[in-house]
């Protein structure tokens, strides 16, 4: 999967409920409890917590540091000018900073 033995991660874990960006989803989400499903509190991402990797279908999300500069992930990639349905990466993050749960980075 490419992921560094040491570093520094965000893990985050999908609502099963919301709809997935792109085509990355699965044909069927996680069947959580309610227990777990209250912990989303409507928002498409919750901090990982152990208990959801015993579900089948659990999507998460993981974000590694950088290594040089933000600016230079979120530059417009040449098969993203392609695609003029999707934002430049850039509105794409200011986007999912609206979305982030402040507790993921507690």
């Amino acid at each position: 999967m490419g992921i560094n033995a040491k570093g520094s991660y965000v893990v985050s874990v999908k609502n099963p409920t919301t709809p997935a960006p792109g085509n990355v989803s699965l044909p069927k989400g996680a069947d959580y409890p309610e227990s777990i499903m209250q912990k989303f509190r409507g928002l498409r991402w919750m901090p990982l917590e152990p208990e959801v990797l015993d579900y089948d279908n659990t999507q998460i999300l993981i974000i590694g540091e950088g290594m040089g500069s933000v600016e230079k992930a979120m530059e417009e990639q040449e098969g993203d000018a392609k695609n003029t349905a999707k934002d430049a990466p850039i509105e794409e993050m200011e986007k999912l900073e609206d979305e982030v749960s402040p507790k993921l980075f507690l």
